[in-house]
C-alpha cells in the first residue's frame, strides 16, 4: 500500500454588491472564485491539480404588481481552470479550461388567487478555451497531444434551454389544501464530446405533480406526489468524453414517482 500526500490552498473571495433606486427595480452585481479538489490519478499515479473557477454575475431585479409578478435579466460569465479529461478506465489528465457565458431570465407571478407560473430561459455559449488534445492507442494509452479541441462548444451545454411551471392551487372550501402542478423543461441540442464529433438531440420533457396541505391541530402536514418524464420519453440529458475511441452517453430516468411528506410546527 503507498500514500501519496497532496496539500493545495487557495484564496476565494465573494464580493456582492445590490442597488435599488426604486422600489420596483434591484440592480445586483456579484463576484466569487471556487477552488475544487479533482479526485483521481494520471497514469503516471500523480495527483490530480484541484480545479479553479471564476465568477462573474449582472443584472436586474424587478417588482410589479405590488410583488405579484417579479422577474429578473442577468448576464454570467463563468471560467473553470484544470478541467478533467478521463485517459483510461481509472485514470485522468487536468488538460484545460472552459468559459461559458450567456443570459438568464427568469419570471415568477401569481395570475389570480389560485393560479401561479414560474418560467425560466438560459442562453449559455460554453466554450473550450484551453486544450491539451491527448492522442491515444489502440488500448487507450496516451502517446501524444496536440492543441486539441481549442474552441469547440462544451460537451453536455445547451445553447438554449428553460422550463415553464404552472400551479393551481384550490381555493373553494371542498378542495382548499389541494394544490395540481404541470411543467416542462427544454434543452436544445448538445455537443457528445470535448471532439464536437456527434451531438446529443434536444428534448422536451414533461412533469407533474399533486399536493395537499392540512392542520392537525397547530401543526401542517403538507404530502406530494412529482412525476417526472410523465409520457416516459427515451432521451439522453448528457455525454461523457472518455477518450478519441470510445464514449459512453447517459439515459435519463423513465416516468419516475416520487412522493414526499412535510410536518410544521
Amino acid at each position: 500500500i503507498s500514500e501519496t500526500a497532496q496539500n493545495e490552498e487557495h484564496f476565494s473571495p465573494r464580493v456582492g454588491i445590490l442597488y435599488r433606486p426604486y422600489n420596483w427595480l434591484s440592480v445586483y452585481g456579484n463576484y466569487t472564485e471556487s477552488f475544487g479538489l479533482n479526485n483521481g490519478r494520471t497514469a503516471n499515479n500523480v495527483p490530480l491539480a484541484p480545479e479553479i473557477s471564476e465568477q462573474f454575475e449582472a443584472g436586474l431585479k424587478t417588482e410589479w404588481f405590488d410583488g405579484k409578478l417579479t422577474t429578473s435579466l442577468a448576464y454570467f460569465h463563468i471560467t473553470k481552470d484544470n478541467i478533467l479529461k478521463q485517459t483510461g478506465d481509472v485514470t485522468f489528465e487536468t488538460i484545460g479550461a472552459a468559459r461559458s457565458q450567456g443570459i438568464e431570465f427568469d419570471l415568477a407571478g401569481q395570475l389570480t388567487d389560485e393560479l401561479s407560473v414560474i418560467a425560466t430561459y438560459a442562453y449559455t455559449d460554453a466554450r473550450i478555451t484551453k486544450d491539451r488534445g491527448l492522442i491515444f492507442d489502440d488500448n487507450g494509452a496516451v502517446i501524444g497531444s496536440n492543441n486539441g479541441n481549442l474552441g469547440n462548444r462544451l460537451p453536455t451545454v445547451a445553447e438554449h434551454s428553460g422550463s415553464t411551471w404552472l400551479k393551481y392551487a384550490f381555493q373553494n372550501n371542498t378542495l382548499k389544501g389541494l394544490s395540481l402542478g404541470v411543467g416542462a423543461y427544454l434543452a436544445s441540442s448538445r455537443e457528445g464530446d470535448n471532439e464536437s464529433s456527434y451531438q446529443l438531440p434536444g428534448y422536451v420533457r414533461a412533469d407533474a405533480f399533486a399536493g395537499y396541505s392540512f392542520n392537525i391541530g397547530k401543526t401542517k402536514l403538507t404530502t406530494q406526489l412529482n412525476v417526472t418524464n410523465v409520457f416516459d420519453k427515451r432521451y439522453y440529458f448528457a455525454g461523457q468524453p472518455y477518450n478519441t475511441s470510445k464514449a459512453y452517453n447517459m439515459i435519463a430516468d423513465p416516468l419516475t414517482f416520487l412522493g414526499s411528506v412535510r410536518l410544521e410546527y
